[in-house]
Formats: C-alpha cells, structure tokens, sequence
C-alpha cells in the first residue's frame, strides 16, 4: 500500500487520510475523509481545450465510460450523457483522447486564451536597513529578485521609511517621484482624488508607474544599486520610524479597480517592524534607553488593531486575485505574526532569513523566481473548484488561500503550495460504490498563457472496517491532524497538548486491539503503528511548544506546515534522520538518542534546519587528518556523501538553515532537542520518552470505562 501511495502522489500530488472510505460516518469523525493535495505539481501538459460536461462543467477525464458508437460519454460526477465533440469523432478503444488515459488522472490544458496583461511583480522596499552592510544584503537580494523576473513582465517600484515614494519608471525623462505620507491607509478612491497622480485607468498606470522589464531594466537596475537608506535619523533609545501597512495599502490601492483578477505578485522586503501608520505593531520608543528590544516585549496595545490590519489587507489582495510575499531579513521579531496573513490568505512566501543570513536570504528570493523553459515555475490567480459524486460531499478546504464564491483562491501558486480537501460521505453511499472527486484549477502562467489543471480520483466505500484500516496513510493522517489541531488559537500550550492527548486516546480506543485492564496487551494495525509516535513527537514540536521560539518564528513554522507537501510538513513534526556511517553505511535511523554515536554522523532534516553531526570519533579523526590518508577512503566518502546530501536538502524553497556541528558545539542543540530521550545521560531533558508516553496511552485506553 505504501508504494501504491507514493505512485499517486508522484503522478497526482494527493495524499488521502483514508484509501478505502467507510460507508459509516462515524469511522470518519475519528480522522475525517482529508486529501492533502499539491495544487502544482508539474504535471502533463495539453495543447487543446478541455471537455465540459453541459450539466455541472466537470471534465472529461479516464473514469467516464464512453459509448462509441453513440459517441457519448457519460460523466461520473452528475451522470449526465454528452455528445463529444467534432474532433473526437474518431476516437476508438483503440484510439482515446489523452486525457482518457488513466495515466493522464492529473493533466494541464494550456488553452488558446491568454491574459490581457503579463504578470506584474510590485516592488515595496523597506529602506530603513538595520546598518550599512545589512543594507547591502538587501540590494543584493533586490538584483537577484530582479534579474530573474521574465523580460516581457511590468514592474512597479515604491520604497518607503518614514514616508512612501513612488517611482515613475517610464522610458522619458525627467522621471518624478510622488512622496505620500506613511500615516494614511490608502484607498483607489484616495489615488483617483489626487490630480498630480492621474491614475484614473489602467492606460495612465501602465507605461508611468507600470513598465515592461525590458523596457526599464537599466533604470531599475541602477534605482536598485543606487538605493539610499532612510534619510531620517534614528533617534537614541528609538526605532526607525517605518510606514509597512501604509505602504503596502499604497501598491494594492495603485492597481485595485485597474489589474482584478490579473496576475499580480508585490514584494514585500524588510528589515524590521513597523512603527508608524496602519499596521503599527511595536511602539517607536524602546522600552529602555539602548536597549535591542523586539516586538514580543512590547506591550500588546498594538496587537489586535495591526491584526485586523494586515487581515483585512490581505482579504483585499486576495479578492483582486493577487498575491503578496513578505521577504524579511532580520535579527529580532518584526510583527511577522500580525503580517502573516498577507502571504497566507494570498499563497505568496514568506521567507524569513533570521541573524541577517545572507546566503538564505539571496537564495530564497532567487528560487521564488525558478523557471523552466523561461516560464516561471510560481504560477498567479489560482481558482480552485472541487466537484463529487452524489455519494461524497465537498466540506471545504484548509491551507493557503480564502473561499470565494463558489472558488477557492490562490494569488500565488508554488511547486511545493499544499492545500488541504475536507470531504464526507452523503446518505446515497452503498457498499462497494466508487465515490469520485474532481479537482479543477485555473491559474495564469508566466507568458499569459491561462490553464486549467484537472486532477480526478476515486477510491471505493467499503462496510468492511479492516479493510478500511489498512488503507490508512499515517503519514498524511498526522499532517491534516497537525493542520486541524493547530486552526484554533491556545491560550496555553497545555491547552493544546491535552487536545492533542484527547484526540489520540480517541483514535487508539477505536482501532487497537487490547485486552481490558492490562496495558502491555495493547496492539495497533500496521497501517497506524506509527501513529502514536508521530503524535508524541507532534506534541513534542515547535509547532506546539511555542513558548520555546519568538512570536514571529511561531507563526512562520505554522506557515511551513500548512504550505508544504506531507513529506515535507511530516518534518516539522517528526523530523528525518539519515545516518552515515563508514563500515554501516548510509541508512535512515529512528529520531532517538540511541542514534548519537560517537563514529556515526547524523543528517537532521527539520525543514527549517538542515544539521549535519559528526560524532565525537568522527569529528577527532577528521582533526588528526585521518580521512585524507588512502587507508580510510571509506572515512572520507561518508563525510563527503553527508555533507553532498545535507546540501541538497537546501535546494528547497524556502532555504533553511544549515549548520555542520560536533558533540559540545552550540549547534548540536538542535539535534538534541529534537531527539526522544531513550538512554539516560546522552541528553539532558525533562521531556518524558516514548516508551513512557506509549505507556500512559496504553494505561488510560485499557482502563477506560468508554
């Protein structure tokens, strides 16, 4: 089952809590009936237009039976008859149309319709830099950013401090700036009031404000080497005076009413919190003279205006179609935790390169701007319809992006962007029917081109309770009970960790078999052998114990989790470990202390951090030279082999963090944190073992009166 799972996932970029669905509601209400989809994937393309059903507009796709002679096709999701079109007149059993391929479950029609505009990347630049050379790392990220944006592209450009200044980056000069006020919320109805702006149509923006790449590319290019710091002066025991909110109101403003529903991405770089205008999520003034203060010792006065704040712009972005991404390189928090829902209700990325780490920092801006084929791999204002069967009902969806009508949007579209399908059975499933699920996306590409991706699926409802069992994925199972946990706000990590425990001891009653009062007679199905574990470590993780990481971290790990494919989002709750060894090899190891051995080296994959651990063996050999001599070649192939394979792991979007360490380095924390205290010494913790916590479980499951 678990290579079938990986095969649908390679070709559909789905995975189901459940491949055999229960015919009873109530085996669902322990885990519902989720699929964790991977909205765009790379996939097969078609040249052509797709086939609609005349009844409820789903597609013509491998599960609809065909009457040849007839020339019909009947639709698995209404039941609707359709004629098929002239063009597949001549289709045979022999001869099928491509998407009637089972191998085609999951295709791209690229259709003859394009946009009116290419896609417009609006530059909102932070110049209040943390020093001289801090600012230097942002203008290298804004070149890289910018060298790789396709030419035929518009651009925008404001910069903002203590006031905003939009640039008029059209091909005569003299070219203006036009100063606003970072105190303002903005508005189209303001813009269109102001005579000195003149932006009463998309025909006055474009060619002034909004410029084909290739037609600005030296000029912004020099704006971008050129770029000044905030003239004003940072005051002692002050912060720099910064207009975020009012900024990013100004750009949305700018385009609101001109570009809805074009492709449209803006931006967003910083350095720091803002602190002047809408969206002001920190006071001005430190609270000690001198003192490097951040945003979480501040009191909470500005918290609930700036959340409400950057909601309500993010709704507004979204609601265009447009996406936004926040690019933050800082040392401190700077209100990422208000300013989330920017990139969260939009899909756009937020990269957050803490310690000023320049190489994290560039890199991520530069894979946001991948490309294949010089079409750029993010796509832009994604529309998600889900369609089923009579027998399934569609629930709604969790992730990135906001219900609109009867779509889901996205602005912005990533390889690795997850979203979350929540569906149940209706009254109509009998045993051993199909239930059918349709999931169709419409988003912009690069060079205009409009597609429609379609991805159909079915699986079979079963009365049979083991067979749904084994069908049982626990790796997906894990990450949508993560992503459903996590929805509510705690007030208490405890609060959480008991919801946690609740939800466990639920799902542990129902599917293992134990004899009652006897605690080590407590056995699960292969299928969810693993499943306590996962949990353990899920109660164990940053994701939950929030109280170990700064605000802004908190909500950038929850980003992660909701963003990321399962594989990936499994990371950040129980993350990888892979261990070299020089006679052993290279193999995967439990997460367990029994792993840290002193000539093994570990490779630690949380998503967030990549560590490479030599052991205390290993890192002395490689002091004393030993694997440079010929003797120990098979040394010097496991250190290169894990340093190689660390690094590819980087290679993800965003760039995590990447650290080789030693026993009693400061970095071997990470790996220590994250480890389950089996052996007693290796690591010094308050944090319970498994085995005890399995223990417990067993204890409270057999003895329950339930």
């Amino acid at each position: 089952m678990e290579d079938a799972i990986r095969e649908i996932e390679e070709r559909d970029g789905i995975r189901l809590t459940w491949n055999v669905w229960s015919t009873k509601t109530s085996e669902s209400s322990k885990i519902p009936i989720a699929c964790m989809y991977n909205i765009h994937q790379q996939t097969n393309s078609l040249e052509c237009e797709p086939i609609y059903c005349l009844s409820c507009r789903s597609i013509l796709n491998f599960c609809c039976s065909i009457d040849y002679g007839r020339q019909t096709w009947n639709c698995v999701i209404c039941g609707t008859r359709n004629n098929l079109p002239s063009h597949a007149k001549d289709i045979s059993p022999d001869n099928i149309l491509p998407e009637m391929s089972e191998e085609n479950s999951t295709v791209e029609y690229v259709l003859c319709k394009e946009s009116l505009f290419p896609p417009v990347f609006f530059f909102i630049v932070d110049t209040c830099s943390f020093d001289e050379a801090r600012h230097k790392i942002l203008i290298n990220a804004l070149k890289v950013m910018f060298s790789e944006i396709p030419d035929d592209c518009l651009i925008g450009f404001i910069k903002f401090g203590t006031n905003i200044e939009l640039i008029e980056i059209n091909k005569t000069s003299p070219r203006r700036t036009y100063l606003f006020s970072g105190q303002v919320e903005y508005t189209p109805k303001t813009l269109i009031n102001l005579d000195s702006l003149s932006v009463k149509g998309a025909s006055t923006i474009l060619g002034k404000f909004l410029v084909r790449k290739d037609e600005c590319k030296d000029f912004v290019f020099d704006l971008i080497s050129n770029l000044p710091q905030d003239p004003f002066p940072v005051v002692d025991a002050y912060k720099p005076i910064r207009c975020t909110g009012s900024a990013v109101s100004l750009a949305v403003s700018l385009l609101e009413g001109n570009f809805n529903n074009s492709a449209v991405k803006y931006l967003l770089f910083t350095q720091g919190a803002c602190t002047l205008g809408p969206g002001t999520v920190t006071s001005i003034k430190y609270k000690e003279k001198g003192k490097n203060d951040n945003v979480d010792e501040n009191d909470a006065v500005y918290d609930k205006a700036a959340l409400k704040y950057y909601t309500d712009l993010g709704n507004r972005i979204i609601d265009l179609g447009h996406g936004l991404d926040i690019l933050a390189c800082t040392i401190e928090d700077i209100g990422i935790n208000h300013m989330e829902k920017l990139t969260s209700l939009t899909g756009g990325m937020l990269i957050m390169a803490q310690d000023f780490n320049e190489e994290i920092y560039v890199t991520s801006c530069e894979k946001i701007m991948a490309k294949n084929n010089n079409i750029l791999l993010q796509g832009f204002n994604g529309k998600v319809v889900v369609k089923t069967s009579k027998n399934l009902e569609y629930k709604g969806i969790l992730g990135m992006g906001k219900k609109h009508n009867v779509h889901w949007k996205l602005g912005s579209l990533f390889p690795n962007t997850n979203i979350t399908l929540l569906l149940s059975q209706t009254s109509e499933v009998k045993h051993e029917d199909f239930g059918y699920v349709q999931i169709v996306t419409q988003y912009q590409r690069s060079d205009k081109k409009l597609v429609v991706r379609v991805t159909t699926f079915a699986r079979m409802f079963s009365e049979n309770k083991n067979e749904c069992i084994n069908s049982f994925d626990q790796e997906a199972a894990t990450v949508f009970q993560a992503r459903f946990l996590l929805l509510k706000n705690y007030d208490e990590v405890k609060d959480c960790e008991r919801m946690i425990e609740k939800n466990l001891i639920r799902f542990v009653k129902s599917y293992g078999n134990f004899s009652k009062g006897i605690p080590g007679s407590l056995v699960l199905p292969d299928s969810m052998s693993y499943y306590p574990n996962f949990m353990f470590f899920f109660k164990r993780s940053l994701l939950v114990q929030t109280e170990d990481v700064s605000k802004d971290e908190a909500v950038y790990f929850k980003n992660l989790l909701y963003r990321e494919k399962v594989d990936e989002a499994l990371k950040m709750i129980k993350p990888a470990l892979i261990s070299y060894h020089y006679e052993s090899g290279i193999m995967p190891v439990e997460l367990d202390t029994k792993s840290i051995q002193p000539d093994v080296i570990l490779v630690l994959d949380t998503l967030h951090n990549v560590v490479v651990s030599r052991g205390s063996y290993v890192a002395s050999w490689i002091k004393e030279g030993l694997h440079e001599q010929e003797e120990y070649l098979s040394l010097k192939e496991v250190i290169e082999q894990s340093e190689e394979f660390a690094r590819e792991l980087c290679l993800r979007l965003p760039t995590p963090q990447f650290c080789i360490t030693e026993e009693n380095k400061s970095q071997q924390r990470i790996l220590h944190h994250y480890v389950n205290p089996s052996a007693s010494g290796v690591v010094i913790t308050e944090n319970i073992s498994y085995d005890k916590f399995f223990d417990a479980l067993s204890r409270v499951v057999v003895n329950s009166d339930e």
